[in-house]
């Protein structure tokens, strides 16, 4: 896919943010994109393996993915959409005890759980 002002603004936003965003909340975020443009380069991005992208709730939510994003995992706050990269040792736990149950968690996988803020808010 060739290289437009659009793209290098989306690239530019997405590199900024760190926690993921809905292509609905990009597109709001971009004003000079229109939103079908927004999810047409999303998708793009998505399959180039640029972005990282899971589903939460109907809802596709996608996030710069750095050069060393494949070699940990990441958890996200399912009530704040908090976005963290957990650390290698954490990751390679996760994975071990996932392969005992006979489960591959491929490179995509988002954890999802409550961050201590929020899990304060409902009392938990």
């Amino acid at each position: 896919m060739y290289s437009t002002r659009q793209k290098e603004e989306l690239i530019e936003y997405l590199r900024e943010v760190k926690e993921p965003k809905s292509a609905t909340e990009i597109a709001l975020a971009l004003k000079d994109v229109g939103k079908s443009t927004v999810f047409r380069l999303l998708s793009h991005l998505d399959c180039e393996g640029l972005v990282r992208s899971y589903s939460e709730n109907r809802t596709r939510y996608y996030v710069w993915k750095a050069s060393s994003c494949h070699e940990h995992l990441h958890a996200s706050c399912r009530a704040c959409g908090r976005y963290v990269h957990l650390d290698h040792d954490t990751s390679e736990k996760i994975e071990r005890l996932m392969e005992a149950e006979g489960m591959v968690l491929d490179e995509n996988s988002v954890i999802q759980a409550l961050c201590s803020d929020c899990r304060k808010k409902v009392g938990k």
